[in-house]
């Protein structure tokens, strides 16, 4: 294991990485890359994309990337209701001994102030209803347009693609943007699963 890098916008510390704790743990260090990805709701995939170009490049025969995070919001927020915790631990290697290859990957970002806490801040402070529009429904189905462009490439092989979590307050979002992203018939060849 070459890398372990750990993407969240709760890490446990301010100061000290989470990434080591997990290198230490796992019994990677001390030859091994580590940091934190901080970024809400992408830091875990940033990670991910940074570990295929790792491992793809040769610099790495194994990454390990994982995307965590707890919930924040203020008690009594709409976040604290649509938001929860999880996480989810990959470890890149050779296509060879792999369960599925990644063939590419599609990123779409934009500094929309739809999320955030600033220094000292307790809980993350959010844009109400305007996280859903511009926000998140504009990300997702612009990020969609490049694969419903090009599903005949990607119809030969099964596809998984998954929609972020949303720290959105509005509930209906999450069953919204699936409907903007609908791809060709051609359901025997390209499963899509969003969540």
């Amino acid at each position: 294991m070459r890398a372990v890098w750990v993407g969240s916008e709760s890490h446990p510390y301010a100061v000290k990485p989470t990434s080591t704790i997990v290198a230490e743990a796992i019994g990677a260090v001390p030859d091994v890359q580590a940091a934190d990805w901080q970024f809400a709701c992408k830091a875990g995939t940033e990670a991910m994309v940074a570990a295929i170009g790792f491992v793809g490049s040769g610099m790495a025969p194994y990454a390990m990337a994982i995307g965590m995070d707890i919930a924040q919001g203020k008690p009594g927020d709409a976040l604290e209701y649509t938001a929860a915790a999880g996480g989810a631990a990959y470890i890149l290697g050779p296509a060879e001994e792999s369960l599925a290859v990644i063939n590419a990957t599609y990123s779409y970002v934009t500094d929309t102030p739809d999320f955030w806490r600033r220094a000292y801040q307790k809980y993350p402070e959010h844009g109400q209803r305007f996280t859903g529009e511009p926000a998140y429904f504009t990300h997702i189905t612009e990020a969609g347009k490049p694969a419903k462009s090009s599903w005949r490439q990607w119809a030969r092989h099964p596809a998984i693609i998954t929609l972020p979590s949303s720290t959105n307050p509005t509930l209906s979002s999450p069953s919204e943007s699936p409907r903007c992203l609908v791809f060709p018939p051609n359901k025997s060849s390209l499963a899509c699963w969003c969540r």
